[in-house]
């Protein structure tokens, strides 16, 4: 194994076990601390992966309009979204 590896892998257990230790602790400062920072985590996750998914559809869409399957792969879509619409419950 690696040098690094262990490290991760340390930091990680660490990361949990903290955690634990602040869930079972239940102050309300850290509390506020800690919502603070996954919004923010969660705020520029959604920043940052929306756009790279925005931009990967639409260039697979536009390779996809350059072949001939792209009216057959439309009909099939269109195909299994009414079927799920019109025979499976809602999610």
């Amino acid at each position: 194994m690696q040098k690094g590896f262990v490290g991760v892998v340390v930091a990680y257990f660490l990361a949990i076990a903290l955690g634990i230790l602040a869930g079972i602790w239940e102050n309300h400062y850290l509390m506020i601390v800690v919502q603070f920072t996954s919004t923010v985590f969660i705020r520029l996750f959604k920043f940052l992966s929306i756009p790279i998914i925005c931009v990967s559809i639409i260039v697979s869409l536009s390779t996809l309009s350059q072949s001939n399957e792209s009216g057959r792969i439309f009909k099939h879509t269109i195909f299994f979204i009414r079927f799920r619409q019109r025979f499976l419950p809602p999610a």
